[in-house]
């Protein structure tokens, strides 16, 4: 009777504590991340009659079934579907580190990402910010245009998030000065229309790579003919070059003296060709297909004065991954070889630049060797602009010296009247004895030597006006030239070097030119550096730098902010604070903005139409889940049974803008709540039937 009282106590005891188990179970029902407990019992010892002595609790657990993900809206919200948990740390204890499944998180006031209750949410942040900017290195309100933010995976696991500003250039621009004319000057409109065009080539070439990394790579063909043993035996005059490429004939016809320029008018014309650009220098022509994409050329054959010449070409392709740097079209034209057949008015270049004609009409300038005081000056301190205005090539092309070096027209008279006695005087002394023999000798020399001298600064002076005048007459031409060049959007311009010379602004855009005239005369001296379209994440950098420097050009700010994360390694946990304000992390002067989690876990601060990277959320897995200590506040603690936590980035999926249910079932809770009541009410029946049977016992007794 004592036994059977016992066992129902027990029963009641531990059904109880059953009811408790599934009565907290559900009133966690609502609780984000929460795990369930589950109960198991036992019986207890056996006595030599064969019977039990009741019933004990065995383990009271956690069940880590995975919940039901629900999308809640809310970009801050995440849950994680599979196996880990999130890592967080106590603010007032950092070496205090603890694991929930509750992704219901905020914002601290200090910005960092924690837990509902204050926990910091641990992970991993940009190990690099890379910042590329003309002049402010923090997004203020003074940046109003939004250019782009993109998400570039370089390789597998690192992260290249990349945001870029301008400042108001359609504000800022505004027309060159005058001295900046001839070295690539643009007007207010120009500049605003560059940057625009550069705009769109940043926003294609960073969406193209964002989006398709795995782009074949192009290529182009290239080959370089070695001409210079087949020009050693020409004929005076009258030879004949001509080279048949894909079927189609180039020739030129040209004297021995003139060999060079004509393998030069040669390439030109081949270089006028759609797909193909070529330079002719110390011998070897060089061909090469300027498109990227295009039909592989054949170089059938090359015939000298009717007769087929054996060459040597070295063919090979370019890869743009080989070649992965993009670069801008330069061609250099050079007029001043025919300088000697300008006219004293009434002169005229002209150039063809993608099919739009170029030209200036213009009267030679001469300074007059015997130019004296006010004009005298004043022609010095022209000859000084153009010198400062020339590079050392130009200088050098021109055989320019420095104008403070060139003697005046004082100087000139001051050795002209040194130059005595006259040579009338001396031709008339006497020359009878010894000693005036030695006299007439010596004012000899002495007028001799003065002449020397005079003659030298005389010389300079004539030679460097002469020069002057030749370079002043070409390079004033070449700089109306150059700015209706520059001018014309996506293009710049300079003669600095006594040369034009034209790029493109747009790397890899290739552009023709053709019909360069002095006068009636068409030169062919034009070389141009090909396009090259460039590969992978360097012409991404290059779209960067071109961007930059037109935006520049246009009087305003340009700021791009790169935050590089590698995530590759996933043999550790990452444990490093995520804060989420911008002022904090130097990228802007703003402390507020919206937050966003990623489905792969990347943590975003989003800013009118910007993303900024600011870390990536880690998870803990443990070999036994079930070791884990629980801590109340979704919280769990590592233990001895539960092992040391390991990487479970592999494991599961991160799901942002969502939350994980408690993983309770209602029904199953709710029968299993009934089947303990049911249990206790029959284990009290055992207890009040034993006691019956005691009472009749005591009262047989008496």
């Amino acid at each position: 009777m004592i036994g059977a009282m016992w066992n129902g106590v027990s029963g009641i005891w531990n059904h109880d504590k059953g009811i408790a188990v599934e009565s907290n179970n559900l009133a966690n029902s609502n609780t984000v991340g929460h795990k369930k407990d589950q109960i198991s019992f036992s019986d207890v010892l056996y006595n030599q009659a064969g019977f039990g002595k009741g019933v004990q609790t065995q383990t009271i657990s956690k069940q880590f079934e995975q919940g039901n993900i629900v999308q809640s809206g809310v970009g801050i919200d995440v849950a994680i579907e599979g196996k880990g948990f999130f890592v967080v740390k106590s603010r007032e204890n950092p070496n205090e580190i603890y694991y929930t499944r509750a992704g219901n998180l905020v914002q601290a006031k200090d910005g960092f990402l924690v837990t509902q209750d204050d926990y910091k949410i641990q992970g991993l942040v940009p190990q690099e910010k890379i910042v590329y900017a003309t002049n402010s290195n923090i997004f203020t309100d003074s940046f109003t245009n939004n250019i782009g933010s993109y998400n570039i995976n370089i390789g597998n696991s690192i992260l290249n998030n990349i945001n870029s500003k301008t400042t108001d250039y359609r504000r800022s621009a505004k027309d060159d000065t005058i001295d900046i004319q001839g070295n690539n000057y643009k007007s207010s409109l120009t500049k605003i229309k560059d940057a625009d065009l550069l705009v769109g080539y940043y926003q294609k070439t960073l969406g193209e790579f964002s989006t398709n990394k795995e782009v074949q790579s192009q290529k182009r063909k290239i080959s370089e003919i070695d001409l210079s043993s087949n020009l050693n035996n020409l004929n005076p005059s009258d030879n004949k070059i001509s080279i048949n490429i894909d079927g189609r004939l180039y020739s030129v016809i040209f004297d021995e003296a003139n060999k060079n320029e004509a393998m030069k008018e040669l390439s030109y014309k081949i270089s006028q060709t759609t797909g193909f650009s070529s330079t002719f220098n110390n011998g070897i022509l060089k061909i090469e297909q300027s498109e990227a994409m295009g039909k592989e050329f054949k170089v059938n054959s090359i015939d000298l004065n009717n007769d087929s010449i054996a060459f040597t070409s070295n063919d090979y392709e370019i890869y743009n991954n080989e070649n992965p740097i993009p670069e801008v079209q330069n061609s250099i034209i050079d007029y001043t070889s025919k300088l000697n057949s300008l006219n004293p008015t009434d002169n005229k270049l002209s150039v063809s630049i993608k099919n739009e004609t170029y030209s200036v009409n213009f009267d030679q300038k001469g300074y007059d060797f015997y130019l004296q005081d006010l004009e005298e000056e004043n022609a010095f301190g022209d000859m000084k602009k153009l010198y400062d205005f020339l590079s050392q090539k130009g200088k050098d092309k021109f055989g320019l010296e420095e104008p403070s070096t060139i003697p005046t027209w004082e100087m000139i008279e001051e050795k002209l009247n040194a130059i005595l006695p006259s040579q009338p005087d001396i031709d008339s002394m006497p020359n009878g004895t010894p000693q005036e023999q030695n006299a007439k000798a010596q004012a000899q020399a002495k007028r001799d030597a003065a002449q020397a001298e005079y003659d030298k600064i005389a010389n300079k002076r004539s030679e460097q006006f002469s020069k002057y005048s030749t370079a002043d007459t070409i390079v004033s031409a070449l700089k109306v030239l150059s700015d209706e060049i520059s001018n014309n959007v996506g293009f710049s311009s300079t003669v600095i070097d006594g040369v034009l010379d034209v790029k493109g602004l747009v790397p890899g855009e290739e552009f023709k030119v053709s019909n360069v005239f002095l006068n009636d005369i068409e030169l062919f001296d034009v070389d141009t550096k090909s396009a090259n379209k460039g590969f992978g994440i360097d012409a991404v950098n290059e779209a960067t730098k071109a961007l930059a420097g037109v935006v520049e050009k246009a009087d305003a700010e340009f700021l791009q902010i790169t935050n590089v994360l590698d995530y590759g390694n996933l043999d550790t946990v990452s444990k490093q604070d995520i804060n989420v304000r911008l002022d904090e992390l130097g990228i802007s002067d703003k402390s507020t903005a919206d937050i966003s989690i990623s489905d792969d876990g990347f943590v975003f601060v989003k800013s009118q139409d910007h993303s900024f990277l600011v870390g990536r959320l880690s998870t803990a897995g443990f070999r036994n889940e079930q070791g884990l200590e629980p801590m109340g506040g979704n919280l769990f603690q590592q233990s001895q049974y539960s092992g040391n936590p390991f990487n479970s980035d592999t494991m599961n999926i991160i799901r942002g803008g969502a939350l994980e249910r408690a993983n309770i079932d209602y029904g199953s809770t709710l029968t299993q709540i009934m089947v303990y009541q049911k249990a206790f009410e029959a284990s009290s029946k055992s207890i009040t039937t034993s006691d019956e049977f005691l009472q009749t016992a005591i009262q047989m007794k008496k």
